[in-house]
């Protein structure tokens, strides 16, 4: 549902649930009101509080971690891609500006076992 469309065609408990959504925070409606006391409620809960800062931060490092998965797996296929062309791991690393080192581990391992995935060679880099 996109809170902020076109409401013409709501009626009014869903119009007001919807401004409520978008923090205009009308209180004309008896659901709204009673919303947003429960809102304030959980808000002053500290143990409430404590689970969702707890998740929050979780959610943030699991998005980090995922993002450097596919930085690495996006890297791993640059370097498939320089192996194809036979380019060495000293030069390949300094096209994909990166340490020669990994490039060259990831490249034995490409070596090693050509029918690996990147994931795959992303989880053998890990350990």
């Amino acid at each position: 549902m996109n809170s902020k469309g076109d409401t013409s065609n709501l009626n009014s408990n869903l119009k007001a649930f919807l401004a409520y959504i978008n923090q205009k925070r009308k209180t004309e409606n008896d659901f709204i009101e009673l919303l947003d006391r429960e809102v304030e409620k959980a808000k002053a809960n500290l143990e409430w509080r404590r689970e969702y800062m707890t998740l929050y931060i979780k959610y943030h490092e699991k998005m980090e971690e995922g993002r450097a998965k596919g930085d690495m797996q996006r890297l791993i296929s640059q370097v498939r891609k320089k192996v194809d062309k036979g380019i060495s791991a000293v030069k390949a690393a300094d096209m994909l500006e990166e340490a020669p080192e990994l490039v060259g581990q990831i490249m034995e391992l490409i070596y090693k076992c050509p029918k690996m995935s990147d994931g795959q060679i992303y989880e053998k880099l890990k350990k």
